[in-house]
């Protein structure tokens, strides 16, 4: 994933870097998102083209006249909420896992851009393979699933082969038929994988504050300063809360970024960041992106992100003291929004029956041949539910919500 930490850096308490190469990095991976990772509103169009189906079909019926082959469109089982729920779901893997968050929004990036390419494609093999998790919540549930396992594969260094993914839904879905998901996945896809994220595009902005140095042209990111850390932990809490709500799938993540990093600004004490440095931060930002902060999108996204974290308040993704202090520092900004910080009640209300089990996992370190992976052993018991919208009943699985 594009960022300006490796990620063998990114727990280090200093990185310094060039201006130019943060400038750089962002306006390519602003044409990546622009050209290449593009996605839309997808339930939309596939709910305009089912209309349009249906009144061809009207037609033919009333005319009489030999009836059109079916383009793929005739239901729509899925939702908003569909995506909510797996969103929530992948969430409760990497958190119980001690995974980067991050995976979660690059998963959720793959399974949308999957669902938008099944109402764009024009290959009718691949529309068909596509359109099937339009039309079951089996479907998408396993290309969610297998979203968070490719994502996993490739920007996490564990090893997670299919079998355990089958074992973590709890045989609701084969190794054999992850297997063939993800090779839909990566066929749809066309191994477009590496796409800039909300989260990457956040780390880049921050490395552009103004350094404490007076005239250096070298910009020096302290994740122990204050300002830094505040700023960062509270762009990012946000975009977090950003990635499950569906409104942002067809939003550019720099957008997302952006609006997050302004929202944070706005509690930040002038004192401490200068209004006069303030502008010229963003001003940069704004240059290199080509996004204007007073636009009608800027400011839409932006109280979008203040909506999502005012319902958030009341349902929590995340426990750990960084999202804790990132979601005070919005209620900051925001000013009149209030952070209620109690443990996780989110992931337990995904499934209807859910249990008080003991969750167990672990990561073995890697053979003694070398490598960064680990083998990721996932034994959760009943604790991470295994089928967030789909229900197995008996031998026949049945979808509910």
């Amino acid at each position: 994933m594009t960022s300006f930490l490796d990620d063998t850096d990114r727990d280090l308490p200093h990185t310094r870097i060039d201006t130019s190469e943060v400038l750089d990095r962002m306006a390519v991976m602003r044409q990546q998102e622009e050209i290449t990772y593009r996605c839309g509103d997808y339930l939309s169009m596939f709910h305009r083209k089912s209309k349009e189906n249906n009144e061809v079909t009207h037609r033919t019926a009333v005319s009489r006249t030999s009836p059109t082959e079916s383009c793929g469109y005739e239901k729509c089982d899925i939702d908003e909420e569909c995506r909510v729920k797996m969103c929530e779901w992948c969430y409760q893997v990497v958190d119980f896992c001690k995974l980067r968050r991050e995976t979660v929004e690059i998963a959720m990036s793959y399974l949308d851009r999957y669902l938008f390419s099944g109402v764009v494609l024009d290959s009718q093999p691949q529309k068909n393979i596509t359109l099937e998790a339009f039309h079951d919540r089996k479907s998408f549930q396993l290309a969610a699933m297998t979203s968070l396992y490719i994502a996993i594969k490739l920007f996490e260094p564990v090893e997670m082969d299919v079998t355990a993914l089958s074992r973590l839904s709890h045989g609701c879905y084969s190794a054999s038929e992850i297997a063939e998901m993800e090779c839909n996945i990566i066929s749809v896809l066309g191994w477009r994988f590496h796409g800039p994220t909300s989260h990457s595009f956040v780390q880049h902005m921050v490395a552009l504050l103004p350094s404490m140095q007076p005239n250096s042209d070298v910009l020096d990111f302290r994740i122990s300063s204050p300002l830094v850390s505040t700023l960062l932990d509270c762009s990012i809490f946000q975009t977090e809360l950003a990635i499950k709500d569906y409104f942002f799938v067809h939003q550019r993540s720099s957008t997302i970024a952006f609006s997050s990093i302004i929202n944070a600004l706005e509690g930040i004490e002038f004192e401490v960041f200068p209004s006069s440095e303030r502008a010229n931060f963003i001003e940069i930002i704004s240059n290199v992106l080509n996004i204007d902060p007073r636009s009608p999108e800027i400011l839409t996204v932006r109280v979008k992100l203040l909506e999502a974290f005012a319902e958030g308040s009341d349902e929590v993704i995340s426990t750990d003291e960084t999202s804790a202090q990132a979601a005070s520092s919005t209620a900051a900004a925001v000013g009149s929004i209030h952070y209620d910080n109690e443990a996780d009640e989110t992931m337990s209300s995904m499934t209807d029956s859910p249990t008080s089990q003991p969750n167990r996992a672990t990561a073995t370190p890697a053979s003694a041949a070398g490598g960064k992976s680990m083998a990721m052993d996932v034994d959760c018991d009943d604790s991470i539910d295994s089928s967030p919208i789909c229900v197995a009943s008996g031998n026949a699985r049945a979808c509910s919500l």
